[in-house]
């Protein structure tokens, strides 16, 4: 009986040995999955910036030939200690009216081309990367469209535009850290890893269309 009483302590020592075992255990697989992942942003350590170099734009005359280019960008900085890539096709352009009207059309997808290391630019710890698109107005059936190119050579389009003001900014969303592009030299697969994960937007900006 008295042998059976001084064994219980022990068995208890060796559940509570186990269980730290397994907390261990279960935080350096924690531990690893997060270093090989990429970069899940807080409020503060990567922040979006949206870029409009020309705010005043013309609206174009309602003649088949004319339009008016846009020219528009986001800045991402990464506040952060490690560098991580972007995913350029993970970024969408928004467009809106001050009135909460969304002019999104849709896209066409013309091409389905394999994504390159260049599709995912790097940006470093304490850096920023600036990303330029550009765009141009035009009349369609008695709206004012606007059509965005991509590099790979899908559109965006955006309709309902009129004068006054509206606003721009992007989204980007992405859940895979870990992402496959084409070596193109050696004509094979390759993975990258850090790939910024979340979803992220930057603030909405303003420009003005004015007629000419």
């Amino acid at each position: 009986m008295s042998h059976f009483e001084k064994a219980k302590p022990i068995d208890a020592m060796k559940h509570f040995a186990l269980f730290l075992l397994a907390l261990i255990l279960s935080g350096v697989m924690a531990l690893s999955h997060r270093s090989a992942g990429a970069t899940t942003p807080s409020d503060s350590s990567i922040k979006l910036e949206t870029l409009v170099p020309e705010r005043v734009l013309t609206i174009p005359q309602n003649e088949p030939s004319n339009y008016t280019p846009i020219q528009f960008g986001v800045r991402i900085t990464n506040n952060t200690l490690t560098a991580f890539r972007v995913s350029l096709d993970s970024l969408t352009p928004e467009f809106m009216a001050v009135d909460g009207e969304n002019f999104y059309a849709g896209k066409i997808q013309v091409s389905l081309v394999f994504r390159t290391e260049s599709d995912f630019p790097l940006v470093r710890a304490g850096e920023s990367l600036n990303l330029f698109w550009e765009g141009k107005f035009y009349w369609g059936a008695q709206n004012i469209y606007l059509q965005i190119p991509d590099k790979y050579s899908n559109l965006w389009f955006f309709r309902g535009f009129k004068p006054g003001i509206s606003k721009v900014r992007f989204t980007y969303t992405n859940a895979e850290a870990q992402r496959w592009y084409r070596d193109r030299e050696k004509a094979e697969r390759k993975q990258l890893m850090g790939v910024l994960t979340g979803n992220l937007s930057s603030p909405w900006t303003q420009f003005s269309f004015v007629l000419p």
